[in-house]
């Protein structure tokens, strides 16, 4: 989790991103605002992060805003361009 103000940022960390892990993310940041509720009027940006992504998820991430964290190379690239507040 990262916090910013009135930003948090929930990223899911795995080697292997599956289907299923997008539909416990999702969960995870509807029981987060009721479990830290001095949180509630804070923007929720969503996150998934591993080293590979079954075929179609991305897409389903970028379908459900969530951002997309992954090595190419060397690098770690970051897509966020269809970040949204949940």
């Amino acid at each position: 989790m990262l916090f910013n103000g009135k930003s948090i940022a929930i990223i899911e960390v795995k080697f292997r991103a599956r289907d299923k892990n997008i539909a416990k993310l999702i969960n995870k940041a509807k029981t987060f605002k009721e479990n830290f509720p001095k949180f509630q009027n804070h923007r929720v940006y969503l996150g998934l992060a591993a080293l590979t992504f079954d075929k179609g998820i991305e897409d389903d991430c970028k379908e459900n805003g969530i951002a997309i964290v992954k090595q190419v190379g060397e690098n770690v690239v970051i897509h966020d361009e269809h970040l949204k507040v949940v």
